[in-house]
């Protein structure tokens, strides 16, 4: 209940215009969604790639749409996450505009800002998601104005909102801006930027945004503002059904000069083709959140998603990539589309809080070793009908992540 004691009007906000929505049916056109999935124990990764509510939980879901407003509501409990918040998980309230393709709204949803279809350093499914206010372009189109017609198909994200962990300031603010755009066909290209700011005893002015807005954050009171932005790129070889992508995204944990400093990375290789009778993708990646000193003497160790005044998580939980700061993985991956059913699966190596940092968001020592897991899902009784097994060979103290082996089951159903 603790999300409705802190966020109270924004849930009943969006608790108000749901009902009404629903007030005249012959308006709204909505969707249900129920359901339910639990897992013996969780392992690394699992939010990141599935999402919060993926084999953990019982929860409803409405989509609503009445002329040009877009409700959606996610009400429920997770058994084994108990970052989240109960009752609460997702809410959403938009308007939609220019031929529906921009959309103005306050709500608590996911965000995955990646090339990856799996990990993103800056914004991934891993942690909570936290309330903000934002506008969004979602489909990318190329602008009518000539100046903006150079960069092709685009779309992008502006957003403000609030996180909360024990690590940072009360009511912390954090900012978020993307663009994501294809100069040329086949190549895409994202700019991803987040700052922290604000706060219980840390400035939050109108001249501190405008300094946060900028970058300007190196002096004056916005200098303890914590900033991560960078750019992701993919470049995509031969048509959808068979074809080779290439991405990357490189993320800076600092500032100097006005450009992101102290870099970490994920570099990726993706093929789509036809194996054992079914549609298939798999993926070859690699993700570092390591960082070296410069050679000036900045930078070092345990430098990504920390700060001196903010830590980049929401409920304890890091934002961006699920391995956390000071760590590495390699991973395969795979997904195959049957007839009647789909497989995927994913064998990884990692090394966790290579530092052995004791404040490490998972681990409070250096732990080695793989995770490797396979799911399957088919459609049963009107629903979907999803199956996991993992193996998780390395503990993880802090995450209360123990090695051996997790069965995972889901069932949802729309309506």
């Amino acid at each position: 209940m603790k999300y409705l004691t802190k966020h109270k009007q924004h849930a009943f906000v969006l608790g108000l215009v749901f009902v009404a929505a629903l007030d005249d049916p012959a308006l709204a056109e909505t969707n249900y969604t129920l359901s339910f999935g639990a897992i013996s124990d969780d392992f690394l990764g699992r939010t990141e790639q599935y999402g919060i509510l993926a084999y953990d939980g019982l929860s409803i879901s409405t989509s609503t749409r009445v002329g040009q407003f877009a409700f959606d509501l996610t009400l429920g409990e997770t058994f084994e996450n108990e970052a989240v918040d109960s009752v609460l998980i997702f809410g959403d309230a938009g308007y939609r505009f220019g031929n529906d393709n921009w959309q103005v709204g306050v709500g608590q949803f996911e965000r995955h800002w990646s090339p990856s279809e799996y990990t993103s350093l800056i914004l991934s499914r891993n942690a909570p998601a936290f309330p903000s206010v934002y506008i969004r372009k979602e489909e990318a189109r190329t602008s009518d104005v000539p100046v903006l017609r150079w960069i092709g198909p685009w779309n992008g994200e502006v957003f403000i909102g609030q996180t909360d962990d024990l690590n940072q300031p009360d009511n912390s603010l954090i900012l978020g801006m993307r663009l994501g755009f294809e100069p040329i066909p086949d190549l895409e290209i994202e700019l991803v930027r987040v700052a922290q700011y604000g706060g219980s005893g840390q400035p939050d002015g109108f001249d501190t945004f405008l300094d946060v807005l900028v970058g300007n954050s190196n002096e004056g009171d916005s200098a303890p503002a914590n900033q991560i932005a960078g750019v992701g790129a993919s470049y995509r070889f031969g048509p959808d059904t068979f074809s080779n992508r290439i991405y990357g995204q490189a993320v800076g944990e600092d500032e100097a000069g006005g450009l992101p400093s102290c870099f970490f990375f994920l570099a990726g290789l993706e093929n789509k083709s036809r194996l054992f009778n079914a549609d298939s993708t798999i993926t070859l990646e690699y993700v570092d959140t390591t960082v070296n000193f410069s050679d000036a003497g900045f930078c070092g160790p345990n430098t990504a998603y920390n700060n001196d005044v903010y830590s980049y998580r929401n409920e304890g939980v890091v934002m961006g990539a699920a391995i956390g700061s000071e760590s590495r993985s390699a991973s395969l991956r795979g997904k195959h589309d049957f007839d009647t059913w789909a497989l995927d699966w994913n064998i990884g190596k990692f090394t966790i809080n290579d530092a052995s940092n004791p404040n490490h968001s998972l681990s409070t020592t250096r732990e080695t070793g793989t995770v490797v897991s396979f799911g399957a899902s088919t459609q049963l009784w009107g629903g979907t009908l999803q199956g996991i097994v993992a193996h998780q060979s390395f503990d993880l103290d802090t995450a209360e992540q123990d090695s051996g082996v997790r069965v995972g089951i889901n069932y949802s159903q729309s309506f």
